[in-house]
């Protein structure tokens, strides 16, 4: 199980840090872990999905299903003669009927009336909630190579996230099974949960990118770059909810 740190005095440093672990199938086990120092420029980004649709021209008269017997049918006789009271509106109404007769052109009578009088039915347009919407994450390492020994250990790293980016064949090919989940955690420098970085819950690895040498051209003797740059995206498992996040938040 590989267990990589880098910078390699990362531990002794006091430094903040954010360790990658790969988790394995079995319940509390893992492939093994990457721990780096903690980058710049972290963001947390929470997010809720909402929609507008139209309650129609009856507005609120739904809201009005929770009430009781007398109180809903209160209700609908204040809408009943508020259509009873306007012109307007029982010649709308009327159009909105006669538009499923099959008479020729008469399907637009009602816009026709309610552009000539300059009106329009209040759509009664509202918010719903939809969704929560899915996290992601994204990490910029740059590993600069101080000796061979370094690049080894940056190649080590590297190849760790690469690897467990795919997922692996069975029965022939014709199954593919899930890469493994990953698990992410902020450090402090003496080792603790960093309480003041936002939690990530269980993610998958998607995407990893890979610059070599971007801003040089030298290389060690046996080919091996000075410096690597690596781009880290992970998704969330899943939409969270709000204990997900106090879970999240009660952990550290």
């Amino acid at each position: 199980m590989a267990n990589l740190i880098y910078p390699t005095t990362l531990p002794t440093s006091g430094a903040n840090f954010v360790t990658f672990t790969a988790l394995a199938k079995e319940k509390g086990s893992s492939i093994g872990s990457v721990t780096l120092y903690c980058p710049s420029g972290l963001v947390s980004a929470d997010g809720a999905s909402f929609g507008a649709f139209d309650m129609g021209m009856m507005g609120d008269l739904g809201w009005k299903v929770l009430e009781s017997g007398e109180q809903r049918k209160a209700a609908i006789n204040e809408k009943l003669n508020s259509i009873e009271a306007s012109t307007e509106l029982r010649t709308i109404m009327a159009g909105k009927i006669l538009k499923g007769s099959g008479i020729p052109g008469i399907d637009s009578a009602g816009q026709i009336y309610q552009k000539s009088k300059g009106i329009a039915i209040n759509p009664n347009t509202t918010m719903g909630f939809q969704n929560m919407n899915m996290r992601a994450n994204t990490f910029q390492f740059k590993m600069v190579a101080d000796s061979q020994k370094d690049s080894v250990l940056i190649k080590h790293i590297h190849e760790f996230f690469r690897v467990n980016l795919y997922a692996a064949a069975q029965a022939d090919g014709m199954l593919l099974t899930y890469p493994p989940k990953w698990k992410i955690t902020f450090h402090k420098g003496d080792g603790a949960l960093n309480p003041f970085i936002p939690q990530i819950y269980e993610s998958f690895l998607v995407a990893v990118n890979s610059t070599f040498n971007a801003s040089t051209f030298l290389t060690f003797a046996d080919g091996a770059p000075i410096e690597v740059d690596v781009s880290l995206s992970f998704t969330e498992t899943k939409t969270l909810n709000k204990g997900d996040i106090n879970t999240l938040m009660d952990y550290v």
